[in-house]
């Protein structure tokens, strides 16, 4: 009797942590079926909605003096590239959000203000991110069909602007000190690493 309640509560803990990914449901459901138990009411989470979306993550570390204006300057220009930035006429990035450091961890490596830029495709990432060497040509990622560079302009001269308030270390860095970059990028595709 002891063991069927502990292979019951089992079953459903692994039957409702399966539920929790959709590409588990029907499995989760089949699993409880044969335990003679209902799924949980709430039913299976649905696939997300942001599936496939490419967020572009940035952290700025500034130079030391730049004003409160500044740093709110620079914030307003990164913010309004969602607007400024378009392709075929039409705006993609789907959206900007920014934040100040607020983690009592003490880990950000000095780094104070992070960007999450949201894309549909790493097409438009990859656009968006243009020259890897701002202002320099031929550094693009995207080529168009006669070698020239396929970039997004409003974020090649962002780029430009933005260099001179950036931190830049005068020692070398190394990656196991708290002292960084001006700035760190991290992008990530939302479903290219499910369990």
């Amino acid at each position: 009797m002891n063991q069927n309640i502990f292979r019951n509560a089992f079953v459903t803990l692994i039957g409702i942590t399966l539920l929790a990914s959709s590409a588990y449901a029907k499995e989760a459901k089949r699993a409880l079926a044969e335990q003679g138990m209902p799924a949980p009411a709430q039913g299976p989470v649905e696939e997300s909605s942001n599936s496939g979306l490419v967020r572009h993550l940035v952290f700025f570390r500034y130079m030391p003096g730049t004003s409160d204006k500044d740093v709110k300057m620079i914030t307003t220009r990164f913010l309004a590239l969602k607007h400024e930035c378009k392709r075929n006429g039409k705006p993609y990035v789907v959206s900007i959000d920014v934040g100040g450091a607020n983690s009592p961890e003490g880990a950000d490596l000095g780094l104070t203000h992070a960007f999450l830029v949201t894309f549909k495709s790493e097409n438009d990432r990859d656009y968006y991110v243009g020259r890897l060497t701002p202002g320099k040509p031929g550094t693009a990622i995207l080529k168009n069909s006669d070698g020239s560079d396929l970039y997004e302009p409003a974020h090649d001269q962002f780029k430009i602007d933005v260099g001179p308030y950036l931190y830049v270390p005068t020692t070398p860095v190394a990656l196991d000190t708290s002292v960084g970059n001006g700035v760190m990028v991290f992008d990530f595709t939302t479903d290219k690493f499910k369990q």
